[in-house]
């Protein structure tokens, strides 16, 4: 069961290398080391080549204490919160032979981009990968995802651009990310402090001021605070 373990991380990491945002530093270390991408030039360049793997040790030893999105980041992420993610994102692993493992976890991980929408349908690849701790790093979808899905895991921030008359309606697309476990509750567990407002969830509902948008927004703002006073009454 260890070996096996130890396979399924070695495959989930090396496949965030592959396709995730750890590739920019490596094609771009690449790169460097090569000269230039012609082929010819590749193959001359090849014993340059040679030290690619150390120099991305190197690099990534270099950014572990970089604040940003970085290589390190995403990596130590997923090798940090294996569990995590494999119970969020991978239901099925253990059903996956060991040698088919690259293309399991492929299928769920390529095509990434920074930012991704969704409307429509739930695009499950979508949403798996806004639960890894890279790329897209904003997903701008409508109530598509309002119920039913969890996007908690390396999000803590939500932006209600389209506003429901309805306070229940706002707290269900805010539940998608408020959640146990989520990294804002990871955060805040075991703080020792008192937490800085940047540390929390942030829910923001912008609007532009001189519109109807603005009687829209006071209105649900009203609501939404009548819905809450509402559930911590004691009887």
């Amino acid at each position: 069961m260890r070996l096996r373990e130890r396979e399924q991380r070695r495959a989930l990491i090396a496949s965030v290398v592959r396709l995730g945002h750890a590739f920019v530093d490596l094609w771009t270390l690449a790169a460097l080391r090569l000269g230039t991408l012609e082929l010819g030039a590749q193959e001359q360049g090849a014993d340059r080549a040679a030290g690619l793997i150390t120099d991305y040790l190197d690099l990534l030893e270099a950014q572990r204490d970089r604040p940003g999105l970085h290589a390190f980041r995403e990596l130590s992420e997923v090798g940090q919160h294996h569990a995590l993610l494999v119970a969020a994102n991978f239901s099925g692993l253990e059903r996956e032979r060991l040698r088919d493992l690259p293309t399991y976890f492929g299928r769920a991980l390529a095509n990434q981009e920074p930012v991704a929408g969704m409307f429509g349908q739930v695009s499950r690849r979508l949403v798996t990968q806004f639960r890894m701790p890279g790329y897209p790093l904003v997903l701008a979808t409508t109530d598509v995802l309002q119920e039913g899905e969890d996007l908690h895991t390396f999000c803590s921030r939500v932006v209600h651009y389209g506003i429901s008359w309805t306070p229940s309606a706002m707290e269900q697309r805010t539940g998608r990310v408020d959640r146990i476990g989520s990294l804002g509750h990871r955060r805040l567990t075991g703080l020792g402090r008192q937490a800085h407002p940047d540390e929390k969830l942030q829910v923001q509902y912008p609007y532009l001021r001189d519109s109807v948008e603005l009687l829209q927004a006071e209105r649900v703002f009203e609501r939404m605070n009548a819905f809450l006073r509402k559930l911590h009454v004691t009887t």
